[in-house]
């Protein structure tokens, strides 16, 4: 039996989660129907085809051709990606469909490993490539509410000799505390957006607990769509961040941290074999020693602070970067012994990449890091998996943790899904990223969903400008994307009993 403070917190406890309960009950019930509206009138139908269909497998420096076969559209776009990732694109361009429905031949050559294009009709050629915008009279969408579903939760981490060591206990208390993490794009993290008591405020209204930054320094830079490469943000290529330059991070984590929010931050960007050919290697192992000390000199409380080395290891194989990886891991445990670390398996960090093809891709594990147990593994994924799909996925990463003691594995990034699939990605009803959002919270609340993301790029789930609250439909063409993570904060907390 319980003794009567127990109960007493019990009791205050269940009282606290009936009146969450009622809340989103009111926030997840739908509006009033508009009057119905006149039937347009039957447009005449439409076609898109491109030949050969499957543009995903051109080979890498290997011209190929593409025939685009329209009619009922007035234009198509082109969108150049690298890697096995479709957000990392190159470049998009606009092309128009002849007036005589004629054929459009285009020439395609991938010039990254992973390479690959993809063509979608647009169907008003008056819509801005980056302006995904629904008519301001249409009515918002609707919420979906998430399935309280799990892939099951992980087993009890335990140590070699049976018991959970410090350091993974100071891991597991970490994660237990995260419920829904929202990740700030790169220098518009200290450029643009407002880290202060009202945004932590509005976070804890909706149920965020942390933040995921990282320094967007990448030595060999991003490909334009000129062909040429550049840096992000102010970064020359191949000249490693100063102190001064990577301090400018510091004055918001450390407003994050104050205020009891988790930080997950890494010190570089993507990298990959291409960055690290030559005497490149120990130039970037001399930087993160200096980086690793730029932190630790700052004091931030090892609790709420999780640094890691690199965002994204792009391209190879586990295998081939194991060794680098460690290398980098060795000289932040060094300077940062008290803190958890951040690191992640080769190729993007996919699920995929912790046992190998286990979800239907290509192999790049298995993932067999040598770091000690105070080191959390975190993985990205972008996909349009239903909930079944993302509970495999979930499964997967309990049961790569079981296989190594017990480790810590966390979501570092996930996207609501492609924006271009033909049609506004955005909006509400099938397709929309609110439906996406609802098939993924639930399904993968051990791992602490992180979104992808504040920020003014494709996957912008915010309000835009130096505003970091999420869209909320008040604007009228907006996706009521806040609703959604409300009622994904509620499901991951109940899924995982936190």
């Amino acid at each position: 039996m319980p003794d009567a403070n127990t109960a007493q917190v019990l009791r205050a406890t269940a009282a606290t989660l009936l009146a969450e309960a009622d809340r989103l009950d009111k926030l997840a019930a739908p509006p009033a129907p508009p009057p119905p509206a006149p039937a347009p009138p039957t447009p005449p139908p439409k076609t898109f085809r491109v030949v050969p269909s499957d543009t995903s497998k051109w080979k890498l420096g290997q011209p190929t051709k593409v025939r685009v076969e329209s009619t009922g559209y007035a234009s198509f776009t082109v969108i150049e990606c690298g890697g096995d990732e479709p957000k990392h694109t190159w470049r998009k361009t606009r092309l128009p469909v002849p007036a005589t429905g004629a054929a459009t031949d285009l020439d395609f050559t991938p010039t990254e490993v992973g390479g690959f294009i993809k063509v979608c009709p647009d169907a008003d050629v008056t819509k801005s490539l980056d302006s995904e915008r629904v008519p301001a009279s249409a009515a918002p969408p609707t919420p979906v509410p998430a399935q309280p579903v799990s892939g099951g939760a992980a087993p009890p981490p335990v140590s070699a000799g049976g018991s959970v060591s410090a350091r993974l206990a100071q891991a597991l208390a970490f994660k237990r505390s995260q419920v829904m993490i929202a990740n700030l794009e790169r220098e518009r993290f200290v450029t643009q957006y407002r880290i202060d008591a009202q945004l932590m405020d509005y976070w804890r209204d909706v149920g965020i607990t942390g933040a995921r930054a990282f320094n967007p320094f990448k030595r060999t830079g991003v490909k334009q769509p000129d062909g040429s490469f550049r840096n992000f943000w102010d970064y020359q290529l191949n000249v490693f961040p100063t102190k001064d330059q990577f301090a400018r991070f510091f004055p918001k984590m450390h407003v994050l941290v104050d205020n009891k929010f988790g930080v997950l931050f890494d010190c570089l960007d993507m990298t990959g074999p291409v960055d690290l050919v030559g005497d490149n290697r120990a130039r970037y192992e001399a930087w993160l020693d200096q980086a690793a000390q730029w932190i630790a000199a700052e004091g931030f409380d090892p609790l709420y602070f999780v640094p890691g080395a690199v965002n994204e290891w792009e391209h190879s194989t586990n295998a081939a970067q194991h060794e680098v990886r460690e290398s980098f891991w060795r000289i932040m445990r060094a300077r940062l012994p008290n803190h958890l670390l951040g690191m992640a398996p080769s190729n993007w960090g996919h699920p995929k990449n912790y046992f190998g093809n286990e979800l239907g891709a290509h192999s790049f594990g298995p993932y067999n890091p040598v770091c000690d147990d105070g080191t959390i593994h975190f993985w990205h994924a972008y996909e349009r998996w239903k909930t079944p799909e993302w509970t495999k996925a979930q499964a997967l990463m309990n049961a790569w943790s079981a296989a190594h003691g017990g480790r810590v594995v966390m979501c570092g990034e996930i996207g609501a899904g492609g924006l271009y699939d033909g049609k506004d990605a955005k909006g509400g009803g099938a397709g929309s990223w609110v439906e996406f959002m609802a098939w993924q919270h639930a399904a993968i609340a051990e791992s602490v969903p992180a979104l992808w993301a504040i920020t003014e790029g494709d996957w912008r789930l915010s309000r835009g400008f130096n505003d970091a609250r999420f869209w909320n439909g008040s604007l009228g063409y907006d996706p009521q994307i806040e609703q959604q993570v409300r009622l994904g904060v509620a499901a991951c907390r109940a899924a995982r009993g936190v």
